[in-house]
């Protein structure tokens, strides 16, 4: 099989931003551990915020900038401070983080750039997400389950601009074309990508022939988009371990 981070097209990415919903922690971990076991010097972080609970790995955790800064670890996970009680890790303003990447100490820095409230689909707010101008990489996740439900605020964060940019109406079935517009909308899944950044739309869940068939179809929606602007499709899981396969866009050797 087609090694995964070679399918995202994240293989040759200094520094990788996560947006969407759907499994985008999930992938950020992946990531974060396939380069750690490779001996690569990871950074792994975030422009939002995370559960507390989910900071866990063989790296060491670092919190607040100075720290990071000073920090004698090779790899880490790294957060400005927690909130809520605790639960909640928020991360570093994006200038803060700039400065970081800028000293080159990491081989690889993995940004959670995006929240989704844990909705396999999303459409970003005005102010996000907030993706590092030195990122080489977005990947923009979207769960596949979520087409075919019912569109409302439990399948879609931000319901509301989404129905904006599909023109979707409430209780309808969300369907590929919806994603597909939502994925090349430039205020869309990609709203606030640095003009150099790659595109990679993940589509996560696909698991089944019926699965593989929506997944092109989304695909296929997003190619009739003229200058859609994204790089590659790739479909598969990313639980229990990633398995994912290029839908289209460029097939390395």
């Amino acid at each position: 099989m087609t090694d995964w981070v070679a399918a995202l097209g994240a293989d040759d990415a200094r520094v990788v931003a996560l947006v969407g919903g759907g499994g985008k922690t999930t992938l950020c971990f992946a990531l974060a551990r396939y380069w750690y076991d490779k001996g690569e010097r990871i950074l792994l972080t975030t422009t939002t915020r995370m559960a507390a609970d989910q900071m866990r790995g063989p790296w060491p955790l670092v919190e607040g900038l100075e720290a990071l800064l000073d920090t004698p670890h090779a790899s880490c996970l790294a957060y400005a401070h927690r909130s809520d009680g605790g639960k909640k890790v928020t991360g570093f303003l994006v200038g803060d983080l700039e400065a970081v990447i800028g000293e080159g100490r990491f081989d690889r820095v993995i940004v959670e750039a995006d929240g989704s409230a844990h909705r396999p689909l999303k459409v970003p707010a005005a102010h996000e997400p907030v993706v590092p101008r030195s990122t080489d990489r977005v990947i923009a996740v979207a769960g596949l389950w979520g087409l075919g439900l019912p569109f409302d605020e439990a399948t879609v964060f931000r319901a509301d601009r989404w129905a904006t940019l599909t023109g979707a109406q409430r209780g309808q079935s969300i369907t590929a074309a919806d994603l597909a517009a939502v994925a090349a909308h430039r205020f869309g899944l990609f709203q606030g990508a640095p003009a150099g950044a790659l595109r990679t739309l993940l589509l996560n869940g696909c698991e089944t022939a019926d699965d593989r068939a929506l997944a092109r179809r989304v695909a296929q929606a997003l190619a009739a988009i003229a200058g859609h602007g994204v790089e590659r499709v790739v479909a598969g899981r990313l639980m229990p371990s990633p398995e994912l396969a290029l839908l289209s866009g460029e097939r390395r050797p």
